[in-house]
């Protein structure tokens, strides 16, 4: 039997917010159209192995630390300092880094390479849409409320907005952040995540071919208040 799509009648606005976490919604396999997910013990298990969080203040520990640093703020630092030095110095750098440091080098080589592509938003992709999904799993197990998730999810909406123009941009950034975190995209969990980011966009049903829309396209932000 076909599922309801909407079971639980979201505005348009929300149901757009709830894209930001589409791509680790679909590795997770859970439904991208309702707040709380299906399981509420394999998703505490999933918060405790992979961020330590157990409870309601170790979850605002890790979101405060998403919000206010991330892993945007190594890569934004990266970047910055490739910008002001001087092509010979940078590869004095980078030798050295090779030779001593393979992770930074790979890091440096890395921000090397997409510095000429990436938009202002840099990888902020990934610290923003990792926000939404703690906020999802962590209702799922009761550590805040719906309401406070709701809330969290605005405030990365209304950010993505700041930085970005459409699921492209936001797609791409989220998957450079990932292979910056993680090292790599070419491992079987990269290639996925590659696939499922490409099936986001390209398929009709998908939540960001459903609620394209980013921003002041329709006069109202993402939390339903009308813009200035």
């Amino acid at each position: 039997m076909t599922q309801l799509y909407n079971p639980e009648g979201y505005q348009q606005h929300q149901l757009w917010c709830l894209g930001l976490s589409a791509i680790l919604t679909q590795v997770n396999g859970q439904r991208h159209d309702v707040l709380l997910h299906s399981d509420a013990e394999t998703f505490a298990r999933v918060l405790s192995g992979w961020w330590d969080i157990v409870d309601r203040t170790t979850y605002f520990e890790n979101v405060q630390w998403l919000v206010e640093q991330g892993q945007r703020q190594v890569f934004n630092s990266l970047f910055r300092a490739q910008m002001l030095m001087p092509e010979h110095e940078w590869r004095l750098v980078a030798e050295t880094l090779r030779q001593q440091d393979t992770k930074q080098y790979q890091r440096e080589m890395l921000v090397r390479h997409y510095r000429s592509v990436i938009g202002s938003g840099g990888i902020a992709a990934w610290d923003f849409g990792r926000v939404t999904s703690l906020a999802r799993m962590a209702a799922t197990c009761g550590y805040i409320s719906e309401r406070e998730a709701w809330d969290e999810i605005y405030k990365q909406a209304n950010a993505v907005q700041k930085v970005f123009s459409n699921w492209f941009e936001y797609g791409h950034s989220y998957l450079i952040g990932r292979q910056f975190a993680m090292g790599n995209l070419d491992d079987e969990k990269g290639k996925s995540t590659i696939a499922i980011t490409q099936r986001l966009l390209t398929t009709d049903d998908s939540p960001w071919c459903r609620h394209p829309q980013f921003g002041q396209a329709t006069g109202v932000n993402v939390a339903g208040e009308t813009l200035q």
